[in-house]
């Protein structure tokens, strides 16, 4: 099974098969199509009168389907070596995130230097966060022996935290929720950490830093509880004693 898969369908058969695709906004209603490495499979070509879906594929799990509908343009380029073309927005839809398929097709090359969530522009760490639970989904996976501890000092917003919590429970990739009620989702689907061995035991180092951070983002009151309150509390309510260092 191939770790990325990238095809071109019509009337339900496969006509070929890509190495990379790019898809960049043009206008409001046009998006702009890059494919590398496109070929043919046997004696098949591009009937421009058809529609054209584009299968993408990561581990084999679909990461998208767009459906192009004529008119579309998609021509081979000779001076970039690749195919390009122009398809209505509509058509390739707002569920296609470039950033989280840039960070899942390196990853599934192997690459994971430059695709970290301390590498991703805080902007795109939502589709980082996206990619994480892609990729490792909602994972009931424990891991005795491994040591909890929050970096609050490497925390600079919410987003950070929930992108630090994966790689805290799960490792590189790991997914913990985006949002309080997710994290509270993760941990339940984790079951009765007590009994893990120090499983149920996390720390969260630079904790006044952290409190800081969450508590000038977001939610500032909730059942007058301050955000980091919160935070504790549903690690507390997930079974799990928290200590908190300075």
């Amino acid at each position: 099974m191939k770790n990325i898969k990238i095809s071109l369908m019509q009337e339900g058969v496969e006509i070929a098969e890509a190495e990379e695709i790019s898809i960049g906004r043009v206008n409001k209603g046009t998006q702009a199509l890059r494919l590398q490495g496109l070929r043919f499979v046997g004696e098949h070509g591009l009937e421009r009168s058809q529609a054209l879906i584009l299968e993408l594929e990561i581990r084999g799990k679909s990461f998208s389907s767009m459906e192009l509908i004529p008119p579309y343009s998609l021509d081979w380029n000779p001076k970039t070596n690749d195919w390009q073309g122009k398809a209505s927005a509509e058509n390739i839809g707002p569920w296609y995130d470039q950033a989280k398929w840039d960070i899942l097709h390196a990853w599934a090359k192997g690459q994971t230097e430059g695709f970290t969530w301390q590498d991703t522009k805080p902007r795109k760490r939502s589709s980082y966060q996206k990619a994480c639970l892609f990729w490792s989904g909602i994972s009931a996976n424990t891991y005795p022996g491994r040591t909890l501890q929050i970096d609050g000092s490497i925390v600079h917003s919410a987003q950070d935290l929930f992108c630090h919590l994966g790689e805290v429970f799960h490792g590189f990739g790991g997914y913990m929720g985006q949002d309080l009620h997710g994290l509270s989702d993760c941990l339940n689907e984790l079951g009765d950490t007590r009994t893990v061995p120090g499983y149920n035991l996390l720390t969260i180092r630079h904790a006044a830093h952290l409190r800081q951070v969450l508590d000038s983002h977001g939610i500032r009151k909730r059942s007058g509880l301050s955000y980091f309150e919160c935070l504790v509390k549903v690690f507390e309510d997930g079974g799990m004693e928290v200590r908190l260092q300075d």
